[in-house]
């Protein structure tokens, strides 16, 4: 059975930003060069964060333009994207993203029990419609978009992890390095092709009527 995730390889990377410096010494210097792409403009870090991090918003802002833009002008916290679907139920304003993304230290597949993360300091800010999450490993040569949720699918489904907590079902026995809100891979929703992202507003609302019914 072919594996649900997208994979994206980041090779050639000069169509993205120069990737060929990973060396953590050099981390800053790679901030402040990238700081005026758009992708990076638009998020609530400024570009500040790790490579791996700003490498994965660059690659799934590229893999899901033109349906997706990046948030230029005033960084407006926890939205990195905007665009399809449009919001019928609230003036047809488009959705709202951010990306989530972990850095793989090893090679392997991402797994349905592996756990996508959200820290509790961001939860308590960020409020996009929708969340993507990925996984880039160290070498920035590859990342896989793992998934999509919502962000009350999300928070419904969510455990806390407080700080320094093992998680379990990780490939190297993860540290968690903050509180942070989990969830399985399993239950995110499998990446949609580029022109395939208004089906997100129909998922969207069947788990939220599933909900209601069960409430």
């Amino acid at each position: 059975m072919a594996s649900p995730y997208k994979f994206i390889c980041l090779e050639p990377s000069q169509r993205q930003i120069d990737l060929a410096t990973t060396q953590v010494n050099l981390i800053h210097q790679q901030s402040e060069a990238t700081l005026g792409h758009a992708y990076l403009r638009g998020s609530f870090k400024e570009g500040a964060g790790d490579l791996p991090g700003k490498t994965a918003e660059i690659a799934v802002g590229d893999f899901y333009a033109p349906y997706l833009e990046p948030t230029t002008g005033a960084a407006i916290y926890g939205q990195d994207f905007f665009g399809a679907p449009l919001r019928p139920d609230d003036g047809n304003r488009p959705s709202t993203y951010d990306n989530k993304s972990v850095t793989m230290y090893k090679d392997y597949v991402p797994g349905p029990n592996h756990n996508a993360h959200i820290t509790q300091k961001s939860a308590a800010h960020q409020t996009p419609d929708f969340f993507i999450f990925t996984r880039t490993h160290v070498s920035l040569k590859f990342l896989y978009i793992v998934g999509f949720l919502s962000y009350d699918e999300f928070f419904r489904r969510a455990t806390l992890n407080v700080k320094h907590k093992i998680d379990e079902n990780s490939v190297d026995a993860w540290n968690f390095k903050a509180n942070c809100y989990s969830v399985a891979i399993k239950y995110l929703w499998d990446p949609p092709q580029p022109d395939e992202l208004h089906l997100l507003l129909e998922k969207e609302k069947y788990f939220k009527t599933r909900q209601l019914a069960h409430s």
